[in-house]
């Protein structure tokens, strides 16, 4: 089974599902930002909530492939030791339809001046899909 993994930035794959992905088989992980900081609306963090949360306790060989991971990270080190190595956890997406905007008018990254746009996230939510097809 191929898997999509869908962060919004480099390394959150990591923090978030960083010993698993080294137990799957055909993974392909999407960045969607360069890791530039921005701001979480309020909305956002209400849908995380709200979120079905699934918790997977690592045993002590992920705790350490993830400890190890997390050391290659230097530049990160104090963010990272903010979260926990011993799970990681999940939430199901909603599904949404990636080939149309969510909403008129310009979006949240776009206002901020991020190097992508919603036309290039489009594209490159068409082309991972192509990948896991």
């Amino acid at each position: 089974m191929s898997v999509l993994v869908v962060v919004a930035h480099p390394d959150d794959e990591t923090i978030g599902a960083g010993a698993m992905l080294a137990s799957l088989d055909d993974v392909h992980v999407v960045h969607l930002t360069d890791g530039a900081p921005g701001d979480h609306t309020e909305v956002r963090a209400a849908e995380a909530r709200q979120a079905l949360l699934f918790i997977i306790n690592l045993d002590d060989e992920q705790c350490d492939r993830k400890r190890r991971m997390f050391e290659c990270l230097e530049t990160k080190r104090d963010v990272l030791a903010q979260f926990p190595i011993e799970m990681e956890r999940f939430r199901v997406a909603p599904c949404y339809d990636f080939s149309r905007p969510p909403h008129a008018g310009p979006l949240w990254y776009e206002i901020l001046g991020f190097s992508m746009d919603g036309e290039m996230w489009r594209r490159v939510a068409a082309e991972s899909f192509a990948c896991v097809a």
